[in-house]
């Protein structure tokens, strides 16, 4: 996006306010030089507002990502090795089950770099809807039960690794990184609203709410790597 005086908006406020000086004792209008400084100071904001947006949202759509890439992995690696046993019935499944994430893997990026109307960026999981934790969610569960028809079909035999798809998992490195990102976050809750409960020792809702911070470090340091790690702790059923 371009934006007006945008070799102005590199510099400081202190530079910015130098520069506008120079322009009064050069004889520019001062309504102008006042309009100038506030076009760079709000263009200035708008932008560093899209750059957190933009961080944001590549942010929380990877952790969606990074779930859906290493499950279409495994998939293509089983879809490589010939097995000699229900060899049919196991590549229809792995076959259809593939075909789903892909469509997943193209709703998702669609939904990731399209704005919902003109001039808006584009949503973050939890602007688009919020109930949806893994890329799993993003599956119809008429789809998913077809899938799983095709998986039950294969024919067991001893000793062979069964496949179960949809599994609700992360990336062990990437499910420890929020984990550690969000304990993070809610100890600084925690700490904040313990220094409320101290300057207001009568009020029932600090107390409550450091209650209610406490039993979310304690869920959270309980989530196994199995389960999806909600980006604040008001996304724990507590």
């Amino acid at each position: 996006m371009g934006y007006k005086y945008e070799h102005l908006m590199k510099l400081t406020a202190n530079e910015l306010h130098n520069h506008c000086e120079r322009l009064l004792k050069k004889g520019v209008n001062p309504l102008l030089v006042t309009s100038l400084k506030r076009e760079v100071l709000t263009n200035k904001a708008h932008r560093k507002s899209t750059r957190a947006h933009g961080k944001q949202l590549r942010n929380q759509w990877r952790v969606i990502m990074s779930a859906l890439m290493a499950e279409k992995k495994a998939v293509r690696s089983l879809l490589l090795y010939k097995h000699s046993l229900s060899h049919e019935e196991r590549k229809a499944a792995l076959e259809g089950y593939m075909l789903v994430i892909e469509k997943v893997e193209a709703k998702l990026k669609e939904i990731m770099t399209t704005a919902p109307e003109p001039g808006k960026p584009a949503l973050t999981p939890m602007q688009y809807d919020n109930t949806k934790k893994h890329w799993v969610d993003y599956v119809p569960q008429h789809i998913k039960d077809r899938v799983c028809l095709l998986f039950d079909a294969i024919p067991h035999h001893p000793r062979q690794k069964v496949k179960h798809p949809f599994p609700r998992t992360m990336p062990e490195e990437q499910h420890a990184k929020l984990k550690a990102r969000l304990i993070q976050r809610t100890e600084k809750d925690l700490r904040r609203a313990k220094q409320d409960a101290l300057l207001n020792p009568d009020n029932e809702e600090t107390k409550a709410m450091v209650e209610k911070i406490t039993r979310a470090l304690e869920s959270i340091d309980k989530l196994e790597s199995h389960e999806p790690v909600p980006t604040t702790w008001h996304g724990l059923h507590i």
